[in-house]
């Protein structure tokens, strides 16, 4: 499925605000083995 691409750039998203931030990604994974099963399924 994947097998032509040599690498992926893994980034997190936050939410900036008067109050604070929060890292809105914080619970998906960052580890190649955690990617690969949630893309096999």
């Amino acid at each position: 499925m994947f097998a032509d691409v040599r690498g992926i750039r893994i980034e997190d998203d936050v939410l900036v605000t008067e109050d604070g931030s929060e890292v809105l990604t914080a619970n998906l994974p960052a580890q190649a083995e955690a990617i690969e099963h949630l893309v096999r399924g």
